[in-house]
């Protein structure tokens, strides 16, 4: 089984409201997160970190689904890192409102090279 990582950095000021967001965020995803993880700064707001499980066998399918559902998150994502291994991507470009930044990532072998 497939992972993919995000964050999304939002405006909410506290963890209810940031709920609201995930919920909105997820929604346009049409996913259900898994291990949520709220942190707040009072500088930045709340960051709401979750994964995603997928179903795709083929790599190229997995990062193909990745890119629709960032796409349901906003536009102008910024690439980085190998596209065959361990790539991710962020935008300030957001179409949800509250959110502010948005980040994925994947590894290859499905965990951080450092666990």
């Amino acid at each position: 089984m497939k992972y993919s990582h995000w964050q999304l950095h939002t405006s909410a000021k506290n963890e209810k409201n940031a709920s609201v967001v995930l919920s909105r965020a997820t929604k346009n995803m049409d996913v259900e997160p898994i291990d949520v993880e709220y942190s707040f700064d009072k500088e930045h707001g709340n960051l709401i970190a979750f994964s995603i499980k997928h179903d795709a066998l083929e790599w190229s399918e997995f990062i193909y689904q990745i890119l629709v559902y960032a796409e349901c998150i906003g536009f102008g994502w910024h690439l980085t890192g190998y596209i065959g291994q361990d790539p991710d991507a962020s935008t300030e470009h957001t179409n949800l409102p509250g959110v502010t930044f948005a980040q994925w990532l994947v590894y290859k072998n499905g965990v951080k090279e450092s666990e």
